[in-house]
């Protein structure tokens, strides 16, 4: 009983890991201890911390010798073993359940939500596709309106032109016509004035000469024969002269009436003037009405695509805030699953470090004896590439010299080469000595580990013949748990990649509609703020057309009365009306244009915006695509992952052999 107390007290239990107070945790479960060594000969590791529990391998008294293990220490190690190896079953059960679980629920979870987001998605691209169709109709419908409309004013333009063509050559005519009567008239006075005056100064002459001729031969009778004749002279002149005035007086009471009349067919012609241009008016009034009803029902339509927008932004909101929160739950269970494997991981990774650090340093021992050899062999090396190179200066320097002296530069090149041949000679020979020895240490080193290996691998084959059956059970249960573990990693890893992929879809299809959605509402803001701005340009156009022919209207009923001149002044001035109202038909018709052109712009848009989707739906096959490489690199890293705990399996396997190795020691 002393003995069995004694070894209790002398079993030392593993060493605790720096910055720790209490033992390491147990291994994974599905892990296994590592696997026997190569036959290749490579070292495990040197010194490993012994079985907690076990028989230590040194003694530390001759006591411990003396007193060997009983059976019935064998039989408690073996039970405890056993107990052991149920328990790890048993827990590795309940994971396997709970793996089995989790999984279950975070598919139907996963299932759940991505059939939820198809739905959302399906509804979001039919509305859209609804709305798209609205705004082709009613951009067709007003489309139709303003051509009909443009037909209308075409019409009454056309009208007016005729109207104000014919009225000008009706003013041509009465202009010419009047201009010669009254010249003929004016023509024909003045022939009858001349020949008057040319009559009655004729008649002076004669008389002139006869008061001449007659003063000197008949003074007495003169002044008789001189006042008869001149009152019958006087009485024939003023008979003429009044019939000359009677005669004028006609000529103008005839270009009064002519005037009257032509006056008459002006007034007429300048009142329906006045009436087309009243019709026009009042037609331009219903049209400005019709394009406020268009504007208000186009400022209408925006309002509500305006609150229909405010609802979508609100609704993707909701879903984004909605998401970011599921995001975060999962983000977390994520981090806890991950740091809980990351703890077991680098529990193990620190058990492997222990095991590997004393092997490292015998490697590390080796190598630094052969390091040192290098060294030297390189220092050697290197001094007799310095006088090599001196040697070789030396030589450049005596080639270069003057030519008076070539012959004994020569003799003293062949002295000096004869010198340097000596020299390689004596140092090739000191490079080969030093090589062989560096062989024969480096030979001598590996034979030295191919003894130790020889060595390690009788003891680890006479170990495995002794406790082979055992070996081959556990390395066949810590096969099944590896595999078992490895399924559910993987398992985990497809899930995680799943999650992921529609996360990463769900995120981009909102921030694909949200930016949509605003490029619309941008779009149509912009196409309705240009319309108004059109309505209100072509209106105000309008107005200043129609207030230059009001005044000029005025100018013309004020100037009517006034002499010819004024009247080729109103004739030029509604030629310049008539200018201008060509010119605004020809910006309407401008105008008319550039909508067509905007409605092409917004047709050539509609398209653009369906080429959008189909982009939209390559991309979303492209990102399919992504994601399944972005699941083959996943399953790579896991794969690494699998490589190195297989080495930290290893390394356990190789600390359970030398447990077992100890405990075959002492039952020694």
């Amino acid at each position: 009983m002393m003995n069995k107390r004694k070894l209790k007290n002398k079993i030392p239990g593993p060493p605790p890991p720096p910055g720790r107070t209490s033992p390491p945790a147990p291994p994974l479960l599905g892990m296994s201890p590592p696997p026997p060594p190569l036959a290749s000969g490579k070292r495990a590791g040197a010194s490993l911390p012994p079985i907690p529990g076990s028989i230590p391998t040194t003694p530390s008294s001759k006591d411990n010798f003396k007193n060997k293990p009983s059976s019935g220490d064998i039989s408690e190690l073996e039970s405890r073993l056993a107990l052991e190896r149920e328990e790890l079953f048993s827990k590795l059960k309940e994971k396997e359940l709970e793996n089995r679980t989790l999984q279950e629920k975070f598919l139907e979870k996963e299932k759940a939500e991505t059939l939820k987001r198809k739905k959302d998605l399906d509804d979001l691209r039919r509305k859209l596709e609804i709305e798209h169709l609205n705004k082709e109709k009613k951009v067709e419908a007003e489309r139709k309106k303003w051509e009909t409309a443009l037909e209308e004013m075409r019409k009454e333009a056309g009208r007016l032109s005729a109207l104000e063509k014919t009225e000008e050559l009706i003013r041509q005519q009465a202009k010419k016509e009047t201009e010669k009567e009254y010249y003929k008239d004016l023509k024909e006075l003045k022939s009858q004035l001349d020949q008057a005056q040319k009559q009655i100064y004729e008649e002076r002459i004669k008389k002139q000469e006869e008061e001449k001729n007659s003063i000197k031969v008949e003074q007495a009778l003169r002044e008789v024969i001189e006042g008869v004749t001149k009152n019958k002279k006087v009485e024939e002149t003023f008979k003429e002269k009044e019939d000359l005035k009677k005669q004028i007086v006609e000529l103008e009471k005839n270009l009064i009436e002519e005037k009257a009349h032509w006056s008459k067919i002006l007034q007429e012609s300048e009142n329906q003037i006045d009436n087309l241009r009243l019709d026009f008016q009042s037609r331009l009034n219903q049209k400005e009405a019709d394009f406020e009803a268009i504007a208000e029902d186009l400022r209408r339509d925006n309002r509500e695509l305006k609150n229909r927008l405010w609802q979508l932004q609100n609704e993707h909101e909701a879903r984004r805030s909605i998401w970011d929160t599921r995001l975060k739950d999962k983000t977390a269970e994520n981090e806890k699953l991950i740091s809980g494997f990351q703890r077991e991981l680098s529990e193990y990774k620190y058990s492997s470090a222990q095991a590997l650090a004393s092997a490292q340093s015998e490697k590390e021992n080796a190598l630094k004896e052969l390091e040192l050899v290098a060294e030297k062999y390189e220092e050697t090396r290197i001094d007799m590439r310095m006088k090599i190179s001196a040697l070789e200066k030396e030589k450049d320097f005596l080639e270069k010299e003057s030519a008076l002296k070539i012959g004994l530069l020569n003799e003293k090149l062949r002295e000096g080469q004869a010198e340097v041949s000596q020299q390689k000679t004596l140092y090739a020979e000191k490079i080969n000595v030093l090589a062989s020895e560096y062989n024969l240490k480096e030979n001598a080193l590996k034979e030295k580990f191919a003894l130790e290996e020889l060595e390690t691998e009788k003891e680890i084959s006479r170990l495995k013949n002794k406790h082979a059956d055992q070996i081959l059970l556990l390395e066949r249960e810590n096969q099944s748990l590896r595999e078992k573990m490895h399924s559910t990693e993987k398992e985990y890893a497809k899930l995680k990649l799943e999650y992921e992929k529609t996360l990463s879809a769900g995120r981009l299809n909102i921030n694909r509609s949200d930016n949509e959605v605003g490029q619309m509402r941008e779009k149509f803001e912009n196409k309705i703020e240009s319309i108004e701005a059109d309505y209100k340009s072509k209106i105000a156009i309008q107005a200043e057309t129609i207030a230059n022919l009001k005044t000029r209207v005025f100018t013309l009923r004020e100037e009517k009365d006034k002499r010819e001149e004024k009247f080729e002044k109103e004739l030029s001035a509604l030629r310049k009306l008539l200018f201008d109202a060509e010119k605004a038909t020809t910006e309407y018709q401008g105008v008319h244009k550039r909508l067509d052109d905007e409605l092409k712009t917004s047709q050539k848009e509609i398209e653009v915006l369906k080429n959008h989707n189909a982009n939209l739906n390559s991309k979303v096959l492209s990102l399919n695509k992504s994601n399944g490489e972005l699941a083959y690199s996943h399953q790579e890293e896991l794969r690494k992952l699998n490589e190195d705990k297989d080495l930290s399996i290893r390394e356990l396997k190789v600390k359970y052999s030398k447990k077992i190795q100890g405990s075959a020691q002492m039952l020694r």
